[in-house]
């Protein structure tokens, strides 16, 4: 017989489910895609037990077809609170690629927002 780990668990099969695996990203630079097709990039300082997340250092990257892909940086958006039920992605970002990739001229379609 095979012990079963304690607490519940998602499709992930990692106790805890989507919070758990939440624990990899704090503390990392991560990209969040939200519901409505927002780019997020932050870095990760934590999150609560509904999945609610905290960015810090955060910007918005905006994608319009034919126009240069735009940096929204502000300091209302410095800091950023995501409700867990508006995250539609999350996946941590490798810095080091980021900081040397160029985004100036970068054209690209926004993302559609999730339809329920």
């Amino acid at each position: 017989m095979s012990a079963k780990p304690k607490g519940k668990s998602d499709q992930s099969g990692r106790p805890g489910g989507r919070k758990s695996m939440l624990l990899d990203f704090v503390n990392k630079r991560v990209g969040v895609i939200t519901n409505d097709g927002r780019m997020l990039v932050g870095n990760m300082l934590g999150y609560d037990q509904v999945c609610n997340i905290v960015l810090d250092k955060c910007v918005e990257r905006v994608f319009e077809p034919n126009q240069p892909m735009q940096t929204i940086s502000s300091d209302s958006l410095n800091t950023f609170i995501i409700r867990g039920d508006d995250i539609a992605v999350i996946g941590e970002i490798d810095s080091e690629k980021d900081d040397k990739e160029s985004w100036t001229g970068k054209t690209g379609h926004p993302i559609k927002p999730v339809v329920h």
